[in-house]
């Protein structure tokens, strides 16, 4: 798979290296954080040392040898040393501070694992040398929770040193879309892989959906375990977080519906809920009119396409999947709702690109939710809008509902505000809808090919 966007942070990268700073990226596993790190030291000073899960004194030793190497010190690469603190205060003494060149540690996470005392050696060597030094030091971690602790958060030793960091997010559609034949295409592999480019490197994306799909439900197949990989990673028990994270895949948002379904007490779920929101696996929204952040008026949603596929698909199908009893054909309907709630995400992120809103999410009310509003206040402009991923073309009746729903979205001077309308849609619209938007410059339709072209 080619390499993909990420401009941004390589240049921030670049930045690092020429500055000589320190660099902590963060992610969540299989997101792009080595392939980054490898495109950023191609033709680099460097040393790239990828921690593993072994020993401390295994996990000393290969770094002392790749250090050696990089400073040519036959001493060094014969000596016996086996801990951080007498490894880092020989580089001090030993390194050209004029020579520029980076260092990367590569899942740092499994090395401060197997000893907590790790940030603080770091913190010393960095106060010690190579913040004077032209060597920069880049830090990349999968364990989100472990890196926030020991890394980024106040009570770090290695807090206040760094000059930046990266928490690197999966690819937007618009970059992926670039590898696809069609839009359709996209936006369906989109809804289950998500922005993960590990993930289109295992599958034959230019197969049919269909043949994509059977594929994954191999219980042979990379993704079969892959959901209970990520959060193992993170958690030791995760019974609860499984139970969790199925339920908000099932279409309960709220803590009390989640709580209830899963039968635990609802102050009990919050403690779960914030330690899953913390890695990035699941996202805390409030209705985009919402000015009270302390509100309980908030749902949780899977933030990630892959985890929402994997809980509400493999998760609950294991055993069958495991049998072979499940193919396409027997998880359309469920696909389908996937696929729509994608295209509402790739609808909203085409609002945004137009520059015209500064917030963009959804909206509800009780029983009442519109897909899309968007509010430009210094000009006080709303945008209402809905998605609708369906064979049929989209008619007059879906805006008819839409200015009804907008008229209980409580924003600014409801009679002096200026209000817009956007409606997208898999298949296009009827010839009414069309005639409607000549008629009217408050609304906008977007078919596939226009969402393509406004993310482009």
């Amino acid at each position: 798979m080619e390499f993909l966007n990420r401009k941004k942070e390589l240049d921030k990268l670049e930045q690092t290296f020429e500055q000589g700073g320190f660099l902590p990226i963060y992610g969540r596993r299989r997101v792009g954080k080595t392939t980054l790190i490898q495109q950023f030291i191609k033709n680099k000073d460097s040393v790239y040392y990828l921690a593993a899960q072994e020993p401390v004194n295994q996990q000393v030793k290969e770094f002392k040898n790749l250090m050696a190497d990089h400073i040519n010190d036959e001493f060094l690469r014969n000596s016996d040393i086996s801990n951080w603190k007498s490894l880092f205060t020989y580089l001090k003494q030993n390194m050209d501070a004029e020579r520029k060149s980076c260092i990367v540690i590569d899942e740092v996470t499994f090395i401060i694992r197997k000893n907590d005392s790790f940030p603080s050696y770091l913190q010393k060597f960095w106060d010690n040398f190579l913040k004077d030094s032209n060597t920069s030091l880049v830090l990349s971690g999968s364990l989100i929770g472990l890196m926030k602790e020991s890394i980024l958060s106040q009570s770090s030793p290695v807090y206040g040193r760094r000059t930046g960091q990266i928490n690197l997010k999966p690819l937007s559609i618009e970059h992926l879309a670039k590898l696809f034949d069609t839009s359709k295409q996209s936006i369906k592999l989109y809804s289950i892989l998500g922005g993960i480019p590990k993930y289109y490197e295992e599958v034959d994306y230019n197969k049919e959906f269909p043949e994509v799909i059977n594929q994954m439900l191999d219980p042979e197949s990379f993704f079969f375990e892959e959901g209970i990989f990520l959060l193992s990673q993170e958690f030791k028990e995760l019974g609860n977080y499984n139970a969790i994270l199925q339920s908000i895949s099932k279409g309960n948002h709220r803590a009390t519906k989640i709580a209830n379904d899963i039968g635990m007490e609802t102050r009990q779920i919050y403690t779960y809920l914030d330690k899953i929101y913390e890695i990035g696996l699941i996202e805390e929204k409030r209705p985009i009119t919402e000015k009270n952040t302390k509100s309980r008026n908030k749902r949780y949603y899977l933030e990630d396409n892959f985890t929402r596929f994997w809980y509400k698909i493999i998760f609950p199908e294991r055993s069958r999947i495991q049998s072979e009893e499940v193919k396409y054909k027997n998880i359309k309907k469920q696909l389908k709702h996937l696929i729509s709630q994608s295209f509402e995400e790739i609808s909203r992120e085409t609002i945004r690109k137009t520059g015209n809103y500064q917030k963009v999410g959804r909206w509800w009310c009780k029983e009442d939710e519109i897909d899309i509003v968007a509010l430009n206040e210094e000009k006080e402009e709303i945008l209402f809008g809905e998605c609708k991923w369906t064979e049929t073309k989209v008619g007059t009746e879906l805006l008819t509902k839409l200015e009804e729903k907008s008229q209980k979205v409580r924003w600014q001077n409801q009679k002096t505000r200026t209000e817009k309308y956007s409606l997208f849609s898999k298949n296009g619209f009827t010839e009414k809808m069309r005639e409607k938007t000549e008629e009217r410059k408050d609304i906008t339709l977007y078919n596939l090919e226009k969402i393509r072209k406004t993310l482009q």
